[in-house]
C-alpha cells in the first residue's frame, strides 16, 4: 500500500484549459521521463480499450434494435398487405382510406427507423475498426535538468534550523542544570 501511495504521489495532473499537464516528480531525471512515457502509453491503451468496449456495446444494442424493428416492420407490412387484399375497393369509403393511410404511415415510420438503424450500425462498425489516437501528446516527456525530489536545499535549511534550535535548547537546559545546583 505504501508503494502505491508513493507512486500516486509522484504523479500530478492539472487541467490547463482543454488540455492536461502531466508532471512526474522523481529523484532520478531519466526515471521521471520514462515513467511519464509509460503513464501516457497506459492512458492511451486504457482509453482505446474503453472506447472499444463502448463501441461494441453500442453495436450490440443497435443490432438488437434492428432485429426488433425488422420484426415490427414485417408485421406492419403484413397487416397492410392483408388490409389491401381484404379491401380492394376503398375509393368510396373514407374510413377504409383513413385506415389504409394509417397502416401505410406506420410502415413508412418503421422503414425510416430501420434505415436509420442500419446506417448507425455501419457507422459503428467503422468506428470499431478505426484505430485512432485517443491521447494526443503535445510535448513528449523530457528528462529534467535536475531532480525535483528530494529538495536538497530545503533539507539543508531545515536541518540548519532544527540543529540551531536543538543546540540552543540543549544549551539553555545545560545552563539551567548548572545554575540550579
Amino acid at each position: 500500500k505504501n508503494g502505491v501511495e508513493i507512486v500516486i504521489d509522484m504523479i500530478d495532473i492539472k487541467q490547463n484549459a482543454s488540455f492536461y499537464d502531466l508532471t512526474i516528480s522523481a529523484p532520478e531525471p531519466l526515471f521521471a521521463r520514462d515513467f511519464a512515457t509509460v503513464v501516457i502509453e497506459e492512458l492511451d491503451a486504457h482509453q482505446r480499450e474503453y472506447n472499444k468496449t463502448k463501441t461494441s456495446e453500442t453495436r450490440m444494442f443497435i443490432e438488437e434494435r434492428i432485429a426488433d424493428t425488422r420484426l415490427e416492420l414485417e408485421a406492419a407490412e403484413e397487416t397492410l398487405k392483408d388490409f389491401t387484399d381484404r379491401n380492394r375497393r376503398i375509393e368510396n369509403s373514407p374510413a377504409l382510406q383513413l385506415e389504409r393511410q394509417r397502416l401505410a404511415r406506420e410502415v413508412a415510420v418503421l422503414t425510416g427507423v430501420f434505415t436509420t438503424l442500419k446506417q448507425q450500425l455501419v457507422t459503428t462498425k467503422i468506428e470499431e475498426v478505426k484505430d485512432s489516437q485517443y491521447v494526443v501528446v503535445l510535448d513528449y516527456p523530457e528528462a529534467p535538468l535536475s531532480p525535483s525530489k528530494p529538495n536538497k536545499k530545503m533539507m539543508v535549511v531545515l536541518a540548519s534550523i532544527i540543529g540551531l534550535g536543538l543546540g540552543t535548547l540543549i544549551g539553555f537546559l545545560k545552563e539551567y542544570a548548572e545554575n540550579s545546583d
